[in-house]
């Protein structure tokens, strides 16, 4: 417990310093010439720093080889390199992002392992350059829709903690091989972020969505492959409200609205809920932090829903599919009340 304690006022301390100095550098500072996205809700100017406290973590206390740690850096720093416009291209970022992920996944031996579809398991999960491509396109589509939810406060960060704190309460309930120290740190972190992002005190900016999503999927991936009383289906739903919210977003902007995919988008679900709210309140702030608490509480619910079927494929695959109708009718709804706002 002393031992918490002080890893907590430790890493408030360092991100209560890194703010002040953001600002006073104006590096790594969100404001309204920078970022059109995420100023639709904010207007405050915030520093970038709580990606810093999860690579402290990652490269403090996870075990993995250098290179695997050098490489999940490397997606944080090509986040850190969009945050500054020093590369805005979506195409070039997702070329890079494609580059390190497959040398990640080869050197690192991390992989989806099963789909437990027994015909697909046996022709294209037995081959490994097939499983590389599959892993690879799963990461890539959970970065970026990690990023796609980093657009009001608590969402992104919360919804990760979400994920953690599930794990965290299923290995109370199931045997399941996991660091529980260790998650209990990353819990912590979580919490000094959430608290500091509340009151718009510090951002993630895509190099902490990009790394939150890189990590989170790796984990998970070995978490699913270490432990067979866990359906992979059972994984997917841990990750599919990102990965949904970036599949959604690319169908319905490049055939539904026919818009350039790589435009700043104002329509995401979050966004409809935030107006939604600052109609009822007019309060910006508000709204805001109540857009993401909102999101991730219907989240949790469905998490701790899954949690009592972790191996039963079948139920998880009709989870899922609740899921996502669900997310579709509230989407529709919202945008059909709110049409005269956007």
């Amino acid at each position: 417990m002393n031992e918490y304690i002080i890893y907590f006022l430790f890493l408030i301390i360092i991100l209560n310093l890194s703010n002040f100095l953001f600002i006073k550098y104006n590096f790594l500072v969100d404001d309204k010439e920078k970022l059109v996205h995420k100023n639709f809700v904010n207007k405050d100017k915030v520093p970038s720093t709580g990606g810093f406290l999860f690579l402290f973590f990652i490269l403090y206390f996870y075990e993995i080889t250098f290179f695997g740690k050098f490489l999940i850096l490397s997606v944080f720093v090509l986040g850190l390199f969009s945050d500054i416009n020093k590369l805005s291209s979506p195409f070039k970022r997702l070329l890079i992002q494609s580059i390190i992920i497959i040398s990640f996944i080869y050197i690192e031996n991390i992989y989806v392992s099963e789909l437990r579809l027994l015909y697909i398991d046996n022709i294209f999960l037995n081959n490994f350059f097939l499983k590389l491509i599959f892993t690879a396109i799963c990461l890539l589509i959970l970065i970026n829709g990690s990023n796609f939810i980093d657009g009001v406060n608590t969402l992104c960060g919360g919804y990760f903690f979400v994920i953690f704190l599930n794990i965290y309460l299923l290995s109370f309930e199931n045997q399941i091989n996991i660091n529980l120290e260790n998650i209990e740190i990353l819990l912590l972190i979580f919490i000094i972020f959430l608290i500091s992002n509340i009151f718009n005190k510090s951002f993630l900016g895509d190099g902490g969505s990009y790394l939150l999503g890189f990590f989170t999927g790796i984990f998970l991936i070995n978490l699913s492959n270490n432990n067979s009383l866990l359906s992979p289906y059972y994984i997917a739903i841990l990750l599919w409200y990102p990965v949904f919210e970036n599949f959604f977003s690319f169908v319905r902007r490049s055939i539904y609205e026919s818009k350039n995919i790589q435009d700043p988008d104002n329509l995401h679900l979050h966004h409809l809920l935030f107006i939604s709210i600052k109609k009822k309140f007019f309060n910006d702030k508000y709204a805001n932090i109540a857009s993401g608490v909102i999101i991730n509480l219907f989240n949790f619910n469905i998490l701790r829903i899954a949690s009592n079927y972790t191996n039963e494929t079948k139920l998880l695959i009709i989870i899922i599919t609740i899921y996502s109708f669900t997310y579709l009718a509230t989407y529709f709804y919202l945008r059909k009340i709110n049409k005269h706002l956007i």
